[in-house]
């Protein structure tokens, strides 16, 4: 890694993901009017529920993934140091795999709720679309949001702003000679860099169901504590993907059926 002095590679860090939140918060419906980009979506010959499904992936592509991306590579982070691994020994544990299948059934559940069937899918034309489509049209649906959606903010909350603070704290933690109150210092501060990314990733929930909003506290921990063990977002995204794609799932089967 690149030599900078600790405040300045700190407030780096921070500041990007304060600058990301920031603008994503801003530039997301309602807060932003999506009618400033009427002509775009005119030129794109797509209707207002596509173009807002879009936008909102362009949004967490560009603010929580390649601008963090960016920064982290500048500032002298390599993409594996910053979560970007496979994480092989958790993904061969069946433990994982159960954990992930209640995963999908913890977000089938959340969709039966009024409430969240009334907020997703973010696709607002998607119940439509596989309708008139078939299911490949939800396949799309799910691989789009992985990529450009989760992976991104995994990879902001989990990996920029939580991996550069844990191998600090872990590089104190196993300095020689360190006498017990130090110690203890060291291992606060690496459970203050898995719990403080929960803070903004929580926020940027507000205006969610509040059974999402609560939970994604817990989430966060979770999450966090897996990347900070395994070195790497994929356990966390796999079972953050898991909850979306089960209450998607359960929202469209849902709404089929009333069709029918």
């Amino acid at each position: 890694m690149k030599k900078i002095s600790p405040p300045i590679l700190v407030s780096t860090i921070i500041g990007t993901g304060a600058i990301a939140c920031v603008l994503f918060t801003a530039l997301t419906p309602p807060m932003f009017d999506l009618s400033i980009l009427a002509p775009v979506a005119v030129s794109l010959r797509i209707g207002p529920a596509r173009l807002a499904y879009w936008w909102r992936f362009a949004l967490s592509t560009i603010l929580l993934g390649l601008f963090p991306l960016i920064v982290g590579l500048v500032t002298g982070f390599s993409a594996r140091s910053l979560g970007l691994a496979s994480a092989r020994p958790i993904l061969r544990s069946p433990l994982f795999w159960l954990t992930a299948a209640a995963a999908l059934a913890i977000g089938a559940a959340a969709g039966m709720s009024p409430a969240v069937g009334a907020y997703y899918p973010y696709a607002r034309d998607l119940v439509d679309l596989v309708r008139s489509g078939g299911p490949m049209h939800f396949a799309g649906h799910l691989a789009l949001y992985f990529f450009l959606y989760y992976v991104p903010w995994e990879f902001c909350f989990r990996g920029f702003l939580l991996l550069p603070f844990v191998a600090a704290a872990e590089s104190l933690a196993s300095a020689p000679g360190l006498d017990p109150e130090r110690r203890q210092s060291a291992s606060m501060l690496l459970w203050m860099a898995i719990l403080f990314q929960v803070i903004p990733s929580t926020m940027l929930h507000f205006g969610h169901p509040l059974s999402e909003l609560a939970s994604a506290i817990p989430a966060g921990v979770a999450f966090g504590y897996l990347a900070y063990r395994s070195r790497s977002i994929v356990p966390g995204l796999i079972l953050h993907a898991a909850v979306g794609f089960g209450t998607d799932a359960a929202i469209v089967i849902a709404a089929l059926r009333v069709a029918s």
